[in-house]
Order: structure tokens, then sequence, then C-alpha cells
């Protein structure tokens, strides 16, 4: 069995999202507290502070970990893993705009876990997992 998705993801999925909670929140308190009339410098640190604790939530909980053999796919989100026949799998292809980089899994039938799986692949190994699972689609069809 291989694994594709990187030991950082449990990292990315449950640990930043609260520290971006964390550091959102401190920085009201601070600005609430230390301040007696807010200035428009503070509002916008803030706007900006809830816009990116929202953005690393809603990426963060999507993430999965991931693995394959020469018949499935198996695919966790650290609570409870599936299984998944490589003949379900529709696409795979990198999402490289954002970091890190993520693969976006497309399956043809919806799953336990949706019908996308994202995942974080192993650091400077995107293209190799991209051509395996390229590879896993066209045998198993």
């Amino acid at each position: 069995m291989k694994t594709l998705s990187s030991p950082v993801t449990f990292l990315f999925k449950y640990i930043f999202p609260f520290g971006y909670l964390f550091i959102f929140l401190y920085s009201s308190w601070y600005l609430f507290d230390k301040s007696a009339n807010l200035d428009r410098q503070c509002v916008a640190f803030l706007i900006v502070c809830l816009i990116f604790a929202g953005y690393g939530f809603l990426l963060s909980f999507q993430l999965k970990r991931v693995r394959i053999d020469e018949k499935n796919v198996y695919v966790s989100n650290y609570l409870r893993e599936i299984t998944v026949p490589a003949a379900n799998l529709r696409n795979a292809t990198e999402r490289g705009w954002m970091l890190p980089s993520t693969i976006l899994l497309e399956f043809e039938r919806e799953t336990e876990l949706g019908d996308r799986i994202r995942f974080i692949p192993v650091f400077l190994r995107e293209w190799e997992i991209i051509a395996d699972l390229r590879k896993l689609m066209r045998e198993s069809s």
C-alpha cells in the first residue's frame, strides 16, 4: 500500500485551524482591550484576521489522508477510513495555486466522505502522484 498524502496533513487539518482561531481571538482581545476607539486600521486588521481564520477552517477540514493499492483508494478523515474501488475514480487534478498545494480526487459515485476528496501530497511528488492515480484509473477501467 502506498501513502499519497503528506505527513503534515494532520497538522493542516486539526492544529493550524485552531492556531488561526487563537491568533484571531488574541488579536481581537488585544485591540479591544488596548484601544479606546477602534480606528480604521484596527478594524481592517480584524477583518483580515477573520478572513484568514475562515479560509483556514474551510480548507483545513476538507483535507483527507489518501493511500492506494492495485485496486482501491483508501480515504481517511482520521476518524474513519473508507475503501473506494479505483474504478470509481473519475479525475485527479492538482490545485497548485494555494499553499500547500493539494490534489483533488473526483469520484463517479458519492462516497461516505463525499464525491470529492482533497489531500496534501507528499512534498515535491505532486506530478508523480497524479501519474500514479491516472495509471490506477486506466488499469481499473
